[in-house]
């Protein structure tokens, strides 16, 4: 005979075991793009950090190429510590509103890191058919989750239906919480303007610490929190020259203002999709297989 409450006690571990990782491994798509990359953390403060970047879902982590020693004196005027070495930079999730944009300087890439970012932009340049029909895809879901919260209650109550005994009874609550945690990582911003230039070359108005600019690049991706732009020229503060670069920015620091070139709506039909077309089409079809 079960004990309702090991049950119990069961399903309240296996759920927020399951819930944590679910939120260990959810990270923003944006910021994942850079992952183990050797970028540029600009931040409002005028500090740029240099390392390898770390993403995790509590934050970032920029690890150095070559130890830092900090170069401020103790408060008796002793020179630094070993203690005082710095191997890395963390800025908590919590801290993000400090992070003005994330490069990844083309030139500070490895030959194979040059390698992988020209296949990138490659590939996010004009994107084939089955990388936008995985966005829409993608989108789709993230539109209904909402429903599918729904439909997951309708099939578990019929199972509860089914047999009133069961742990799916005793741990409703367990249940809904994990079904709830888990629709609610479907968090796929959508945003019908962005979404249609994605792979386009855009112009966008940035406020780099202060200063208004403009910088063109093509739009690869965009979150509810960040846009990401492919091959942009751009000049900080401690830059000599322009560089060629990628762009990880927040949205509420940068705005998509404009397209920068011209962009052909892509279909499978030679001009805009329409039903009646489409039904021709399938007739036409079935009275060629029918003649054959």
């Amino acid at each position: 005979m079960q004990n309702p409450l090991v049950i119990t006690i069961i399903a309240i571990i296996s759920s927020s075991l399951l819930i944590a990782y679910i939120r260990r491994v959810t990270k923003d798509r944006c910021l994942k793009a850079f992952q183990n990359d050797h970028v540029t953390l600009l931040l409002s403060d005028q500090r740029e950090i240099n390392g390898k970047l770390v993403v995790e879902s509590t934050g970032l982590e920029v690890i150095y190429e070559i130890q830092k020693v900090e170069d401020l004196p103790l408060a008796d005027g002793t020179p630094p510590s070993p203690e005082m070495h710095h191997a890395s930079f963390i800025l908590f999730k919590n801290e993000f509103s400090l992070l003005t944009a994330i490069l990844r300087r083309h030139n500070n890439l490895t030959e194979e890191g040059q390698k992988k970012r020209k296949k990138e932009i490659k590939a996010a340049y004009h994107p084939h058919f089955f990388r936008k029909l995985g966005r829409r895809i993608r989108n789709f879901f993230s539109t209904i989750k909402d429903s599918l919260l729904e439909i997951i209650n309708l099939l578990s109550g019929q199972l509860e239906a089914a047999n009133p005994n069961s742990i799916l009874t005793s741990q409703k609550a367990q249940k809904t919480k994990v079904e709830k945690e888990m629709i609610s990582q479907i968090t796929y911003s959508y945003d019908a303007l962005l979404e249609k230039y994605i792979g386009n070359v855009v112009i966008c108005e940035f406020n780099m610490n202060g200063t208004k600019s403009k910088i063109s690049g093509i739009l690869k991706d965009y979150t509810a929190a960040y846009l990401e732009i492919l091959d942009v020229q751009i000049k900080t503060s401690k830059d000599p020259i322009y560089n060629t670069a990628d762009l990880i920015v927040p949205r509420t620091l940068a705005i998509v203002r404009h397209l920068g070139e011209d962009t052909k709506k892509l279909s499978l039909f030679k001009k805009d999709f329409n039903i009646q077309q489409y039904k021709k089409f399938l007739r036409k079809r079935k009275n060629e297989t029918l003649n054959q």
